[in-house]
């Protein structure tokens, strides 16, 4: 119904503050701090989803995030994985753990609000 837009796409206004809590889990906290920083930092805008992906993923892998196979293996060895990694980064952005597309959400809100959200959440719950 058009009355629950607001509600269902409340991270796509301006505006937007996430007042919502996550659980960490299993990830470890201090190498989420350095992914998110370093993300952050490097953050550009990608041509596509793939690359997009595949930036967040050689992210993600550089501060001990693994693969699913890798992290299935041996999870004691990792931070979390990369699944963990996105997650945050979704997370951050949008207030929620489940969205559309979010290369998408990312490409419409612009990247100064991205790295805005990114750095509010490193500096609220890091």
């Amino acid at each position: 119904k058009f009355d629950e837009v607001v509600s269902l796409y409340d991270y796509i206004l301006p505006d937007f503050k996430v007042t919502s809590t996550i659980d960490f889990g299993n990830v470890n906290k201090d190498s989420l701090k350095e992914f998110l920083v370093d993300y952050t930092n490097n953050y550009t805008e990608a041509s596509d989803n793939s690359a997009w992906f595949n930036d967040i993923k050689q992210c993600a892998l550089k501060h001990n995030f693994a693969d699913m196979k890798d992290y299935k293996k041996n999870p004691e060895m990792y931070a979390g994985n990369v699944a963990d990694a996105v997650k945050f980064v979704r997370f951050a952005i949008t207030g929620r753990t489940n969205t559309p597309e979010l290369y998408t959400i990312m490409k419409t809100i612009s990247k100064d609000t991205c790295i805005n959200r990114l750095n509010s959440f490193i500096t609220t719950n890091l």
